[in-house]
């Protein structure tokens, strides 16, 4: 079973998340710092698109090749910092669903992952934390280069 003081600090690392993309100027939202990177926009949608897929995965039991293909679908439509924010709010909405009505046996149950390795549906929730804050980081690279100044990261607002 996730703590809920974990609970907590996830949420709160995703609201932050989800107000520095919001910051994302119209006219940067294609910005790549570097012509090998994901765009701004690109990076604010994968940082969510993961989590999503990664909790269908504890839901379901497995996560399959093509479920970064059909989530990424879902975000591509997404033309404003604002739709993407939305999505991460409702995607981490899911997630706290999931964690609060998943019994102990849920927590068990072992996730098949296409690149071979077998987790626990608690390893997803977690690895689905650290990739947000992982991503978070390179956002606030992103948002510098643009002038801007990104929200502390420990911010309650």
């Amino acid at each position: 079973m996730i703590e809920k003081d974990f609970i907590e600090h996830f949420d709160q690392v995703t609201r932050v998340a989800c107000r520095a993309v919001r910051m994302i100027p119209p006219d940067k939202l294609d910005m790549k710092p570097t012509p090998e990177m994901m765009s701004a926009r690109d990076l604010a949608a994968h940082m969510f698109l993961s989590e999503k897929v990664m909790m269908n995965g504890a839901r379901t039991g497995e996560i399959a090749e093509g479920d970064f293909q059909h989530a990424g679908r879902e975000t591509a439509a997404m033309t404003t910092a604002d739709e993407i924010a939305a999505y991460g709010e409702k995607v981490h909405a899911d997630t706290n669903a999931w964690m609060a009505s998943a019994a102990e046996a849920d927590y068990a149950k072992p996730v098949k992952a296409f690149w071979g390795e077998t987790m626990t549906p608690e390893i997803c929730v977690m690895g689905s934390y650290e990739h947000l804050v992982h991503h978070r980081g390179q956002l606030y690279v992103y948002l510098r280069l643009m002038g801007l100044v990104p929200p502390d990261q420990y911010s309650q607002e």
